[in-house]
């Protein structure tokens, strides 16, 4: 089969596409949830083994990958990229988060704050921009008006602090539970691989492909016309 015409199969129907899985995307979302387990179960006997011999004194998405490197390690940081892109830090004492590397901004457009480094060091962290004197922890307004842009400031200052001071977590944000999941992370990945290798849709409207394609697959005619549509739509 024609490379083009199995992308086409593995795009969703609306973007006229036959809802197929893409073998080598599914491939790195279960690496990817393999390399999750690395950073949350870190009790497991997988992430014992692997902290002991690649990454004793860094963390699992800093860790290197040495020429002698087992294939299975290979493998796994494979899916460390797709883990940084879908994931961000969920601010607790913000002693683990770098102000200007990290994502940590609960945001949907734009994680990670926008500015260069001003003030503040390369390697300021958010724990810099808390008031640990107060009695209740609470950011340094001042400091962080100055800095940076009123519209992040606002997302800033509205992060909620305990008490408590407990650590920070990196959760994934595609989820509102903040979990790893196969189904969100799988279509994560499609997105950046379209990004990175060029859309295969048409120059019209999405909204248009999205109704021509959701008509298509609804209609009450017989299947094998609906994939007579499709196959002429995609020469």
């Amino acid at each position: 089969m024609h490379w083009l015409s199995w992308k086409h199969m593995c795009l969703a129907k609306r973007d006229r596409g036959l809802g197929f899985r893409d073998l080598k995307s599914f491939n790195i979302t279960l690496l990817a949830k393999q390399g999750w387990r690395l950073l949350h179960c870190q009790d497991s006997l997988l992430f014992k083994v692997y902290k002991a011999k690649y990454f004793q004194h860094t963390s699992f998405l800093e860790a290197s990958v040495p020429n002698h490197s087992s294939f299975a390690w290979r493998s796994i940081t494979r899916g460390r990229d797709l883990i940084i892109q879908g994931s961000r830090w969920r601010v607790g004492n913000g002693s683990l988060i770098n102000i200007w590397i990290n994502r940590w901004l609960p945001s949907e457009t734009n994680q990670k704050v926008c500015l260069p480094i001003t003030i503040l060091l390369a390697e300021a962290i958010v724990a810099d921009l808390m008031d640990f004197s107060a009695p209740q922890l609470r950011w340094k307004d001042c400091l962080i008006d100055s800095i940076f842009f009123p519209f992040e400031a606002s997302i800033i200052k509205t992060i909620p602090l305990s008490i408590r001071r407990p650590e920070d977590t990196l959760i994934w944000s595609k989820n509102i539970s903040g979990r790893f999941s196969i189904r969100s992370a799988y279509f994560l990945q499609l997105k950046v691989e379209k990004q990175s290798n060029g859309s295969l849709a048409t120059t019209l409207d999405s909204t248009k492909i999205h109704s021509f394609w959701k008509d298509n697959w609804s209609s009450l005619i017989p299947p094998k016309i609906k994939s007579f549509i499709w196959r002429a739509c995609n020469d």
